[in-house]
């Protein structure tokens, strides 16, 4: 009996893969549904959330603007536009909860939410101008937005007040979490030099992050954008130099246990980060074209890049464009020369465990038991 146990533990020992990569799985690769007839997957985000369900952006053949369609169940769902030409997702939490904007003739925004089967607008505050736009949900069905000015809102699925940060105005990058935790920047200007300082708001208090220090970025303005803030507090954001230099000085970081962590060696943008710290981005050089995208994955410390932990053989000159997400399996939603992919770690987080465990356990009974009459030995 125990040289079945041993060989039981043997065979788990085989399939599992060596600890070392046991923080970056291997990865398998699977296209997603190509766009219904009539339409094309247009240039806004794609969303994912953990069962699966993607929020993105549709482009008709006639080129009529650009829709917002929600994906679930292998179906597509167009979702109804409230007067603007082009409507955009920014946003997906677990309810299936879509928040968005659409812009309208006049480049004026009007923020959506797509709730229980239907799109409707979000109520804004009077005084919020034409340039409000939602940039998060989360999973409570909250809306976090920022008007033109730098005001913060939040809509709680009945009315929408703004944040009061003592008239601290909140940067163009902001997200927040379902305890209500608001990552953002504001810019001062240092030496002549305009700077940006990051920061954590919760109800009515401003917590200042640490100082960004990046000499790649040289003298020049600095740009917090594209912020995810999952519910233990970790930050993933880009930073961007000035506008005439906004292509050229693109780095990425995450935020946890106090400090910060740049991603990436070369230019990166931040994607997306999930509720165990693990942080998905796009790292490119501005001066090749076409440009050669490395998707990166930052785990406990690591980073590795996504095309590396394909299986040999399966991939072969395929090239990585883009990454949307990733959810909290680890699974991530991309794009590259095959059209839209969705890689999934093999095997997913806890399986090897899972099948350790229940392998000793079938090796424990058989013990207690005659291997052939079943009776106790």
């Amino acid at each position: 009996m125990n040289a079945l146990i041993h060989a039981l533990a043997a065979l788990v020992a085989a399939a599992a893969p060596p600890m070392v990569q046991a923080a970056l799985p291997q990865y398998r690769l699977d296209a997603f549904a190509e766009a219904p007839d009539g339409f094309s997957y247009g240039s806004g985000s794609l969303q994912m959330n953990n069962a699966g369900v993607v929020a993105g952006t549709l482009s008709p053949d006639d080129s009529r603007g650009e829709y917002t369609f929600i994906y679930r169940n292998g179906r597509f769902e167009r979702l109804d536009r409230l007067g603007g030409k082009y409507s955009s997702p920014v946003d997906l939490n677990e309810r299936g909860e879509v928040v968005g904007n659409e812009t309208r003739d006049d480049g004026s925004q009007l923020p959506f939410i797509y709730s229980h089967g239907r799109t409707r607008a979000i109520p804004l505050p009077v005084d919020a101008g034409p340039n409000a736009r939602a940039v998060d949900i989360n999973n409570l069905g909250h809306v976090l937005g920022l008007t033109g000015d730098g005001r913060a809102f939040v809509y709680d699925g009945n009315s929408t007040r703004y944040l009061d940060a003592g008239g601290l105005a909140f940067g163009k990058g902001a997200a927040f979490n379902d305890k209500g935790e608001v990552f953002s920047s504001y810019t001062y200007t240092d030496l002549d030099q305009v700077k940006s300082q990051p920061f954590l708001w919760r109800e009515g208090r401003v917590t200042l992050l640490p100082e960004l220090h990046d000499e790649g970025l040289g003298r020049f303005e600095t740009l917090v954008t594209d912020a995810t803030i999952n519910n233990a507090g970790q930050v993933l954001f880009t930073v961007h130099g000035n506008n005439e230099r906004y292509d050229n000085d693109t780095h990425g970081y995450f935020y946890g246990d106090g400090r910060y962590t740049r991603l990436g060696a070369d230019q990166f943008e931040a994607s997306d980060l999930n509720e165990k710290g693990w942080a998905l981005g796009v790292e490119f050089e501005i001066a090749v074209d076409p440009t050669p995208n490395n998707l990166l994955l930052f785990r406990g410390g690591e980073i590795a890049n996504l095309h590396d932990l394909l299986p040999p053989g399966s991939v072969g000159d395929f090239s990585l464009r883009w990454g949307y997400a990733i959810d909290d399996r680890g699974r991530v939603l991309f794009s590259g020369d095959r059209g839209l992919m969705i890689a999934t770690p093999v095997p997913e987080p806890g399986a090897a465990a899972l099948m350790l465990a229940g392998l000793l356990g079938v090796g424990a009974a058989l013990r207690r038991r005659g291997p052939l009459t079943g009776e106790p030995a």
